[in-house]
C-alpha cells in the first residue's frame, strides 16, 4: 500500500531497523559515555598548559556532549518515519510514559546548547591564538555580542520545537488506521499530523 506514493509497509524497518536502532543505542552508549568520562576527567586534571578560561571552555563544551549522548542513547533513542508524520520514541523517559514532545525538546535544548558550547569554545581558542594586534582578533564586547546573537537564533528553535512539536488531535484516530496501528505498540509516538498537511503552520 502506499500514501501519496509514499510506502506504508513498515514490515522492513519492524523486521530490521527497529531492532537495529535500539540495539545500537543499547549496547554502543557505553563507548561515548565512556570516553566522555575519561577525556573530561583529563581536560581537568591532566591537561597540558592551557589557559584557564580556554580548559573550562573545553571541558564544558565535552560535558554538553555527554548529556546530549545520554539523552539521545539513553532517554529518547528516536527513530523518525519521515516523510511520514510520526516520530517514535524508544527510550527510557517513553517507557516511564513521559510525553515524546518533551523528550524531543529536551533533546534540541541539549543540542543547541552543545552547538553554542563549540562555537564559545572557537571563540576562547581564537582570543589565544590571534594576537591582539591582528584585525581577526576579537575583543570581549565583540565576543559576547557575536555568541549572544548565535545564542538567540538557536533559542528560537527551542522554542518552535516547545510551541509546535505536539501530538495532532487526530492522533488517536491516526494510530487506529491499519498502516500506523502497529506504533501503538511502541512506548511513544509523537504524530504530528496528516502528511502533507502544515497543521500549525498552515
Amino acid at each position: 500500500p502506499n500514501y501519496h506514493g509514499y510506502d506504508t509497509d513498515f514490515d522492513w524497518d519492524r523486521r530490521f531497523l527497529f531492532p537495529f536502532v535500539t540495539n545500537f543505542c543499547l549496547y554502543y552508549k557505553f563507548i561515548p559515555l565512556t570516553f566522555g568520562i575519561v577525556i573530561n576527567w583529563l581536560i581537568l586534571f591532566k591537561s597540558p598548559s592551557y589557559s584557564k578560561v580556554y580548559r573550562r571552555s573545553l571541558a564544558f563544551y565535552h560535558i554538553v556532549e555527554f548529556c546530549f549522548d545520554i539523552q539521545l542513547l539513553i532517554l529518547f533513542v528516536p527513530y523518525p518515519l519521515f516523510p511520514h508524520p510520526l516520530f517514535l520514541c524508544y527510550g527510557l523517559i517513553c517507557q516511564l510514559d513521559g510525553s515524546p514532545s518533551l523528550v524531543m525538546t529536551l533533546t534540541i535544548t541539549v543540542a543547541v546548547f552543545a552547538t553554542n558550547s563549540l562555537f564559545l569554545l572557537i571563540f576562547v581558542r581564537m582570543r589565544t591564538i590571534v594576537p591582539e594586534q591582528s584585525r581577526f582578533h576579537l575583543s570581549t564586547r565583540k565576543s559576547v555580542i557575536i555568541m549572544g546573537l548565535t545564542f538567540v537564533i538557536f533559542f528560537v528553535t527551542i522554542l518552535n520545537f516547545a510551541l509546535f512539536a505536539h501530538d495532532t488531535p487526530k492522533k488517536a484516530e491516526m494510530l487506529h488506521r491499519p498502516e500506523y496501528a502497529w506504533a501503538q505498540e511502541v512506548p511513544g509516538v509523537l504524530v504530528f499530523g496528516e502528511m502533507f498537511d502544515l497543521g500549525q503552520f498552515n
